[in-house]
């Protein structure tokens, strides 16, 4: 909000270039600190009027600038922060009128009386100061009565009034007054109608004021020239007396080395130039220069410390390598420049070691490569999770239709194992789905007793379809106990990886893939293969090729994250990066062997899981039908009909609606019609979840179940605190909906 202009900041220019002086940039700092950029106080920009900006130091000091009255109370009090004193408003008003006004504004005046001088205060404060009316009375000699009469609504504080107290003593000083007296009479504080302040003083004549201003002033300009003359002859033999000791003492405790090179050879060194090659002094004066530098960078040092055409050598910046005592190389940012040492040509340089730096240069591009790197993941993480829950509504789709369509037909016709397989594969979608979504919110992955034979198989038969003829499978697979703890569909992303990896080292000639399971015992003290593992029972995972196998410099990295071997377009380098995470996180180890042109062998251990994995259900063909009328809400006209078809063979009554805004104003005509609302929670113009809060004031009892695909914006703790009764997450299987209603209807 725009501020009152009450006080031109031409108040403030004296007082803050008197802190500055006398106490520092922090003083000042302290004083205007709180006042900069605070919301409470805001200008319009003298260039463009209608810019309304906050309150910055730059305005506290320009003439065309108004504050309020508050923000000039404000900065007073703040004042007595930094000066210290039984009156320090008084005593910092005096100095800044004795020395601001006295300079500018009053300057001749202060040649004339003290009622010459008040009433030129009247006109300053009207022009400067709109809170107030100033009227002095000058009736009686050597005395004056100052009336401050303010606005109405004006606030006014003990500070202000010290304030104005110290600004009219100080006038009356700048006049010469002698033997001042000047107290305050009466205060609009305690009730009276206006503030008044009373000067009384000796007087002095005119000519007399004169004179000692002259005086002073020409005194002082003698004094200042011979004291100035003194203190320059005394600094100058100080100088004369100190070069020699300064030169030495700054050589021998520089922080730069210092040294003079003479035909080749070291002549000087100070101690830190020493330092960086690990000797003394002594042992380096003498050495060849030329020896002590990089080969790779000698040229360069020939280069730019060649002579101009007159026989000198300006100063040049070189970064070279240099070599220690030890053979190690330190990297070193020399200055050098030509000079005469002992009557000769000489080189005189200056020398930092800048390992640390060079070594923080390239850690910094590694590191910045790495961000990239993962921006681009991140970017891909947001990207997938956008495909992940549009291809969430069609595998919906899919899901239903099917289920469906396995109801409506008659019994051993020989489609239904078919019907079977599309739902097998849109489940395995559906975990797809899921990790997908879980990768693009870096989410913990569901673990539960997984038979890796079982996940094996699968990916074996998805490979046997899409792997080159002339590649031969052999699976091997018989293991006492193959269950682990697992994300199956991480593991089978493990399998199809490490298998299409092996396809590609064979797609030229062909070869065998060979897969196989069994159970190890792994003994931590003595096995060097698994060492970092725990002792105890492991199931073992082979994945073995016959191609053309790895180079030895390539097998080092293969796990290192974006490194790859393929062409450009054909792999991210993220492949076995995360096979390796993947296994480790489940608390697994994998180890590699390859031997050029025989093949390559994969090796991966997971902890058996000694618990008994549960005996699959098979699913209800037709699970318990229902009776009650449903509101379903849905922007996918698709899946509204498939939910609209399930919920109908579960025997409810559904009506549908693919806005949320249509099913609002359905709900709120009929509001007792419908015994559950099913409600998607993304839709355009309204959320799922803002909708149940809307169904909800109409009818506080409505059963609500909320389904999503993917959704940061919502959770079950903060869907059970709207009051949504239950949240399912698509694709929505028709026995998931039988039971998801069964607990919120249970007499349904």
């Amino acid at each position: 909000m725009l501020m009152q202009k009450d006080i031109c900041c031409y108040n403030f220019v004296g007082l803050i270039k008197y802190l500055r002086r006398e106490y520092g940039e922090s003083a000042v700092q302290t004083v205007i600190g709180d006042l900069i950029d605070n919301p409470q106080y805001q200008v319009a920009e003298k260039d463009n009027p209608s810019n309304i900006v906050t309150i910055r130091e730059e305005h506290l000091t320009d003439p065309a600038y108004w504050v309020s009255n508050a923000c000039s109370m404000h900065l007073l009090s703040n004042v007595k922060k930094v000066v210290s004193g039984e009156n320090p408003l008084f005593d910092v008003a005096q100095r800044v009128v004795i020395e601001q006004l006295s300079r500018n504004v009053l300057f001749f005046a202060r040649l004339f009386s003290l009622g010459f001088l008040a009433k030129q205060s009247t006109k300053i404060n009207s022009r400067f100061n709109r809170t107030k009316e100033a009227r002095f009375n000058d009736s009686k000699p050597n005395h004056i009565l100052f009336e401050l009469h303010y606005r109405p609504g004006i606030k006014v504080t003990k500070d202000v009034c010290n304030w104005n107290l110290g600004i009219y003593a100080g006038i009356a000083r700048i006049a010469g007054a002698r033997n001042l007296n000047i107290r305050e009479t009466g205060c609009v504080i305690d009730g009276a109608h206006c503030c008044t302040f009373e000067l009384a003083w000796k007087n002095v004549s005119p000519f007399k004021r004169l004179v000692r201003w002259m005086a002073r002033y020409w005194v002082k300009d003698l004094i200042d020239e011979y004291e100035a003359t003194v203190n320059e002859r005394d600094l100058l033999i100080e100088r004369l007396t100190q070069s020699e000791k300064r030169h030495r003492v700054l050589t021998e405790n520089s922080l730069t080395g210092i040294f003079i090179i003479q035909n080749k050879n070291i002549v000087f060194a100070n101690e830190r130039f020493s330092e960086i090659f690990q000797k003394t002094p002594n042992e380096i004066v003498g050495d060849n220069f030329w020896y002590i530098i990089h080969p790779e960078d000698r040229p360069l040092i020939r280069e730019k410390t060649r002579l101009s055409p007159d026989g000198t050598l300006r100063p040049t910046n070189l970064e070279l390598r240099v070599k220690r005592f030890d053979g190690s190389l330190v990297w070193a940012h020399v200055l050098v420049t030509g000079i005469l040492h002992n009557g000769s040509p000489a080189v005189m340089g200056n020398a930092i070691d800048i390992t640390a730096r060079k070594n923080a240069e390239e850690e910094r591009i590694r590191l910045k490569s790495q961000l990239q790197q993962a921006q681009k993941m991140e970017a891909i993480g947001t990207l997938a999770g956008g495909i992940a829950h549009d291809f969430n509504n069609i595998l919906a789709a899919i899901m239903g239709s099917a289920e469906l369509a396995n109801m409506d037909l008659p019994p051993n016709i020989g489609v239904e194992k078919y019907i079977n397989q599309i739902l097998k594969a849109s489940h395995r979608a559906e975990d797809l789905v899921r990790q997908i979504l879980a990768f693009s919110r870096v989410s913990e992955h569901d673990k539960k007793p997984v038979d890796l034979r079982h996940v094996v198989d699968e990916a074996l038969k998805l490979l046997r379809a899409t792997l080159p003829a002339n590649i031969e499978i052999q699976q091997d697979a018989d293991p006492d106990n193959a269950t682990i703890l697992a994300d199956s569909t991480q593991i089978h992303q493990v399998l199809m990886n490490l298998c299409t990896n092996a396809a590609h080292a064979m797609e030229k000639d062909g070869g065998l893939l060979k897969l196989s399971i069994c159970n190890t015992f792994i003994d931590s003290g003595n096995n060097k293969e698994f060492e970092d593992l725990k002792s105890g029972r492991y199931v073992r995972l082979t994945v073995a090729d016959n191609g053309c196998g790895i180079e030895g410099h390539v097998a080092e990295r293969i796990f290192d994250p974006y490194f790859t071997t393929k062409k450009r377009g054909k792999g991210t380098g993220l492949g076995l990066s995360v096979v390796h995470g993947i296994v480790m996180n489940h608390k697994g180890d994998i180890r590699m062997h390859s031997v050029p042109g025989q093949g390559t062998t994969f090796d991966l251990v997971f902890p058996v899981h000694e618990t008994k994995m549960a005996e699959s259900v098979t699913p209800e063909r037709l699970p318990p039908r229902g009776h009650g009328n449903i509101l379903l809400v849905d922007d996918e006209p698709q899946l509204v009909d498939i939910g609209k078809a399930m919920l109908e063979r579960l025997g409810y009554k559904v009506s549908s609606r693919t806005e949320a805004t249509a099913a609002l104003n359905e709900f709120r005509t009929r509001p007792h019609a419908y015994d559950l609302v099913i409600t998607d929670m993304n839709m355009p113009v309204m959320t799922g979840d803002k909708l149940a809060r809307q169904l909800i004031e109409i009818r506080p009892d409505i059963p609500i179940i909320l389904c999503t695909g993917f959704s940061e914006q919502i959770t079950m703790q903060k869907a059970k605190s709207i009051g949504i009764r239950e949240m399912l997450f698509k694709p929505v299987a028709i026995a998931t909906y039988s039971k998801a209603i069964n607990r919120t209807l249970p007499h349904s």
